[in-house]
């Protein structure tokens, strides 16, 4: 009777960033329906069992929430915890997981993944540059939904031909017989810094020259191959990765050594453009403008 062991439940609504104590209880409040117990005590039946509840503040009910149980001893007996129910309305937003949020040096391709949401019809996405997502290169698209399990293709989106040092916000939303969800927490990430030696690289090795730069209607692009080649291929890529559809044949075979030039027309907007150029399976990259 004269130990005060204390029990906290914690809760936090941004995955253990922050927490907050949603209840506290202890001494001979914490003691189960016989009283304070001297001798070893392990519950036996349902009768030995003492329930609680605690309220949970409706700023960390997001698709984030948490919650954890901290025990401290005052020498008193064995404390158990079983049948915990969380129960209110379910919460159709879902949760994202890769690539983490404020993780850097993310590969230029990868694959943004969330958490799978049951009852729902569609989850739509969003992703850009900037952290309104209200830029001229915003991607957004929908997948059909196909099941609850995590690991099916419609809880991902595959990013492709990003440029190193980019920043991306992203973001998703579910829809359902209930309606619309709000959309989850904006996540961001960066890319690696690999690319700037490659570009080097392609630039040392072929010589590479985009002109005009930046450019209103064509621009040529210039390379010397120091070998003959087998397969050449030239893609062009916005800032979201989004690959364009220009003016440019795709694949080139059997080019000789030496040099060689390739028109490019038609960018659509205005912008910053990665160019891709795949040599025998070593591909490079180069920045181009265009004005129009």
């Amino acid at each position: 009777s004269s130990t005060f062991d204390i029990l906290k439940v914690y809760v936090s609504g941004d995955c253990g960033e922050t927490w907050s104590i949603s209840m506290v209880t202890g001494g001979s409040s914490l003691a189960g329906v016989n009283g304070s117990q001297t001798a070893y005590f392990a519950p036996s039946d349902s009768n030995d069992w003492l329930s609680f509840s605690t309220s949970i503040a409706a700023n960390v009910l997001t698709e984030s929430f948490r919650y954890k149980f901290e025990f401290t001893s005052d020498g008193g007996n064995n404390i158990y915890i079983d049948n915990i129910n969380i129960t209110g309305t379910f919460n159709t937003v879902p949760f994202l997981v890769s690539p983490g949020n404020f993780s850097e040096d993310n590969d230029v391709s990868l694959t943004l993944d969330w958490n799978a949401v049951v009852d729902v019809t569609t989850y739509e996405y969003q992703m850009d540059t900037t952290e309104a997502l209200n830029s001229p290169f915003l991607i957004t698209g929908s997948n059909s939904y196909l099941g609850a399990a995590d690991n099916l293709s419609d809880t991902e989106y595959l990013l492709t031909g990003l440029d190193s040092g980019w920043t991306i916000y992203w973001k998703v939303r579910t829809i359902g017989p209930a309606g619309t969800s709000a959309w989850s927490v904006t996540w961001r990430f960066m890319t690696m810094g690999s690319l700037i030696g490659v570009e080097e690289k392609l630039n040392y090795d072929l010589n590479i020259k985009a002109y005009p730069n930046p450019t209103s209607d064509m621009m040529t692009l210039a390379l010397n191959l120091i070998g003959p080649t087998e397969k050449l291929s030239i893609e062009v890529y916005d800032l979201l990765g989004r690959r364009c559809d220009v003016n440019v044949a795709g694949l080139y075979q059997n080019l000789s050594a030496g040099l060689h030039e390739f028109k490019i027309t038609e960018f659509g907007e205005p912008g910053i453009y990665t160019i891709k150029i795949n040599v025998d399976g070593i591909s490079y990259f180069t920045k181009v403008i265009s004005l129009k």
